[in-house]
């Protein structure tokens, strides 16, 4: 029974560290709690130096963050007895294990987290209510499976909430994909951030069940939503943690091109031309049908089907990253546009108090929800950008290049090396045009996508 750790997180507010393991049984949490009559211990010295690696201090104990993560499986697998009445105990809804030095050996101790437990259920909603579903409407609500009826397989990278692949009690050979929010989450932001959280995860889940418009290209309505039971109001059953999806099998574009690099093999030409075709034209149908936005626009968001084609995923527009993110959109500028659309944009940069939509975000003020309602030209041109640094990373195919705590594309700069000669002027003439420092300069959406249409059909003669 071999343990792997997912996630590790400090909780400075109640000087805990939570880990989150998952092996064949399931998923585990785990609570190291800092004790000051002790600062020698293990438990002690985990929360310490995950708290030094978070302020970027020295650490004192580990040499690394890897260190901590493997010392913690050792910890687990060293008190972790099967069929334990509290280890058994550690695997239910509000329960935890606790690890704890005692009288100099290592303990795992059940932890009671039901008022924890029934405060996180409290937050979340039912399927109507989530979706403002009229019984007497056209559409119907996804189905529902209860989480004791899913089987977790294995975790997918995410930094904020959960992913997972999945399979059910009912099928179990079909893998699925879980994506929402677990009572882990609660435990590591806290009730006031959580909400946060909650509320993205919740957003991503109304943005794909009712307001973005049906598109090859965008990820379609979930299966079934996955549903908790309170364990504090018998009446509320079925509470929404999350969705279900299919599988791609053919992963993300990231992954892509991470192996024509390893390999050192150029993707045709058709192929990108489809695949930046088909980013423009969901972005123009997300911008001009939907009135919407995604902000966060990289190859590890879009998915490929069988038919090779794009996927976009990931809408909770929470957060962005910093190489695709329009530099005037990352919250520090104001936008004034001309209500007839004859003037040039104007941007000011924003000299006031502080100002925070998205503590949990980078940046913390969103400037998206209010450009698409007050300036949606100005939201169009700033998701031209990130559509151009996205071609671009396409087109040369760049690596994502990420090491431990440092996101995607973080060294990268626009430049076009001898190896994309390939990449017709044209390409990268547009690429250019996409990405002009002025957002008054850049082309619009509906000139990419005719673009990138004309070029994919040529191709494909």
């Amino acid at each position: 029974m071999g343990w792997q750790l997912w996630k590790i997180y400090e909780r400075k507010e109640t000087a805990q560290a939570f880990a989150l393991l998952w092996n064949s049984l399931g998923q585990l949490t785990v609570v190291f709690e800092y004790n000051a009559e002790s600062p020698q211990s293990l438990e002690s010295q985990i929360y310490t130096d995950l708290c030094a690696l978070s302020d970027n201090k020295p650490v004192r104990s580990f040499p690394n963050k890897s260190v901590i993560r493997s010392t913690v499986v050792e910890a687990v697998g060293s008190v972790w007895t099967d069929f334990s009445e509290t280890m058994q105990c550690a695997f239910q809804s509000g329960k935890a294990l606790q690890i704890r030095t005692v009288n100099g050996a290592l303990c795992g101790l059940p932890l009671d987290l039901s008022a924890e437990f029934a405060a996180f259920c409290s937050l979340l909603k039912e399927p109507t209510d989530l979706l403002n579903w009229n019984p007497n409407g056209e559409k119907s609500l996804p189905d529902v499976v209860d989480l004791q009826d899913v089987c977790f397989q294995e975790p997918f990278e995410s930094y904020r909430g959960a992913c997972l692949k999945i399979s059910l009690l009912k099928n179990p050979k079909e893998f699925l994909v879980f994506k929402g929010v677990s009572f882990f989450d609660y435990l590591r932001f806290g009730p006031k951030l959580f909400q946060y959280q909650l509320a993205a995860s919740y957003r991503e889940i109304q943005m794909i069940n009712t307001i973005l418009p049906r598109h090859p290209n965008i990820m379609p309505p979930p299966k079934a939503f996955v549903v908790i039971r309170s364990t504090a109001d018998v009446s509320r059953k079925h509470l929404v943690s999350g969705s279900i999806y299919p599988i791609y099998k053919n992963g993300s574009l990231a992954a892509v091109l991470n192996n024509s690099l390893e390999e050192k093999i150029r993707i045709a030409l058709n192929r990108k031309a489809k695949w930046c075709f088909q980013l423009a034209s969901a972005l123009h149908q997300v911008h001009f049908v939907a009135r919407s936005w995604h902000q966060d626009i990289k190859p590890p968001n879009l998915l490929l089907d069988d038919a090779d084609s794009i996927v976009i995923i990931d809408w909770e527009q929470c957060g962005a990253n910093s190489f695709v993110l329009a530099p005037e959109a990352n919250g520090t500028f104001d936008v004034v546009g001309d209500v007839e659309g004859r003037r040039p944009l104007r941007y000011i940069a924003y000299d006031g108090p502080q100002r925070i939509n998205d503590p949990i975000a980078i940046p913390e003020w969103n400037v998206f929800p209010e450009w698409v309602k007050e300036c949606p030209e100005a939201a169009e041109l700033a998701e031209v950008y990130s559509l151009g640094k996205t071609m671009w990373l396409i087109l040369e195919q760049v690596n994502t290049g990420h090491g431990d705590g440092e996101e995607d594309y973080a060294s990268e700069v626009i430049q076009w090396s001898p190896w994309s000669e390939d990449i017709p002027h044209s390409w990268k003439k547009i690429v250019g045009r996409c990405i002009e420092v002025d957002p008054n300069s850049r082309i619009r959406m509906k000139e990419l996508c005719q673009f990138w249409e004309d070029q994919w059909n040529k191709l494909e003669k």
